[in-house]
């Protein structure tokens, strides 16, 4: 049997219109489908630190998942297992895309931690729309924690005087937002000055690697960390990824092994 020309355009058509409908009907339930996901979240509780890590990389339920391929598995756990060392009340995270690293965070911080991402929707490097996202990022706390997700510019004055006013001194801040060489240096000048003396700084991103991927991190890195600092890097040669640790207070020691410290 022969398909002519006309039969297989109306094929088309209506398989473009079914995507369509499909897409939009995706769209209409998935403020209602985050809701029960994070209702899920919120019973999670607590649980070793590499079976967490092995969750968020894993995690896909009712269309909801985490992005495991934003970081290196060793290096995210080594990253969470030293900041859980220090049991941080207060920490602040510029940029956290789909929440992977700020659902672990909450695992490594004080029961009591008041935790604070600030992302600005559809921004450069990673910045995503999810409905109900809000309600997602505050299922991530335990114990009795408060994840706060503020979707607003994080080089705006305003929003760091927001954040001031949430947490006061900062005992970790995690900069992984704005990759540009001009968008880490206002975050790391924005937030710096709030960190507690003896708190961590950690950003994201010190590998070189595809321009599109790391921005001018790098370059950043290599000016601000000075002579004394830490990095966790699985592979030098692994084209991105990568964790830079500074301590903020003269004198201040950090993790296993001496790293930076800033005025």
């Amino acid at each position: 049997m022969r398909c002519s020309c006309a039969d297989a355009g109306n094929t088309g058509v209506r398989s473009f219109r079914r995507s369509q409908w499909a897409t939009a009907a995706r769209d209409r339930v998935r403020p209602y489908a985050n809701r029960v996901v994070a209702a899920r979240l919120c019973r999670h509780g607590r649980n070793p630190l590499a079976d967490e890590v092995r969750f968020v990389r894993s995690f896909n339920w009712l269309g909801f998942h985490f992005n495991p391929f934003v970081q290196v598995e060793s290096e995210l756990l080594r990253f969470v297992e030293l900041v859980c060392a220090r049991r941080p009340r207060t920490i602040v995270e510029i940029g956290t895309a789909r929440g992977e690293t700020a659902f672990l965070l909450a695992r490594a911080a004080a029961p009591d931690a008041r935790i604070v991402c600030v992302d600005l929707p559809a921004g450069p490097f990673g910045g995503v729309r999810i409905p109900n996202r809000t309600r997602l990022w505050a299922s991530f706390a335990v114990d009795q924690q408060t994840v706060t997700l503020l979707e607003r510019d994080s080089h705006d004055p305003r929003t760091a005087e927001l954040v001031r006013q949430m947490v006061g001194p900062i005992d970790v801040l995690f900069i992984d937002g704005d990759h540009s060489y001009e968008g880490v240096a206002a975050d790391f000048r924005m937030f710096v000055p709030m960190v507690a003396d003896g708190g961590l700084i950690a950003l994201h991103d010190i590998v070189s690697g595809r321009p599109e991927a790391v921005g001018g991190v790098p370059d950043f890195w290599h000016e601000v960390r000075g002579e004394i600092f830490d990095e966790i890097v699985a592979d030098r040669n692994q084209g991105g990824y990568g964790f830079g640790l500074l301590v903020k207070g003269v004198g201040a020691r950090a993790l296993d092994n001496p790293a930076g410290a800033v005025d």
